[in-house]
């Protein structure tokens, strides 16, 4: 009788070994460790920011940066799939129409803590960019597409308004991102 336990008892262990392995297998299968986008080569000849429609609303100078952190954030998000100077490739464009920065809204989130008794104050904001993105060969527009994205900031906020510059930075690198995504490249 004993040995029929046991025999039974490795076979429970053995299977159960197995189900964990197919399951570790499937599990490390669905993971992703790259950064997302693969390049089989070339997509565009280059990327041009067009910041000239938001400069006409008067925002001066900060039309400049805006795009200077969109051009770069795109050339990150777009490493190795530009090859300057390939007449062959199609160029991306993008038009920066607006942007806007949302002012920090307080939230309340309930819970205790020894400084804050009872309400835990935060604070959001939405900050907004929006612009075309237009795909042109040989001069001929190909694809235009108009593209707008949002980054909802949540902070626990004891300190002042947080750095311009920084959001300014993570909406740039956030539009790049998405709009990758969007033209499916």
């Amino acid at each position: 009788m004993k040995s029929s336990m046991s025999f039974i008892a490795s076979r429970r262990r053995f299977c159960s070994r197995i189900v964990l392995a197919v399951l570790s297998a499937g599990f490390l299968a669905g993971c992703n460790t790259t950064a997302g986008h693969e390049t089989t080569g070339p997509l565009y000849s280059a990327i041009i920011v067009n910041v000239e429609p938001v400069r006409a609303k008067n925002i001066g100078a900060y039309a400049d940066k805006i795009g200077t952190d969109l051009k770069q954030a795109l050339t990150e998000t777009y490493s190795g799939a530009v090859s300057t100077g390939n007449a062959s490739l199609p160029t991306l464009t993008i038009e920066v129409k607006s942007i806007y920065f949302g002012n920090a809204v307080p939230d309340a989130a309930m819970g205790i803590s020894v400084t804050q008794p009872m309400i835990t104050a935060f604070r959001s904001s939405n900050d907004t960019l929006d612009g075309d993105a237009v795909i042109r060969k040989n001069g001929h527009e190909i694809k235009r597409i108009n593209f707008y994205t949002t980054n909802t900031r949540h902070v626990h906020n004891p300190l002042p308004e947080e750095d311009g510059q920084e959001r300014l930075v993570e909406l740039t690198q956030l539009y790049a991102d998405r709009l990758r995504q969007e033209l499916g490249d």
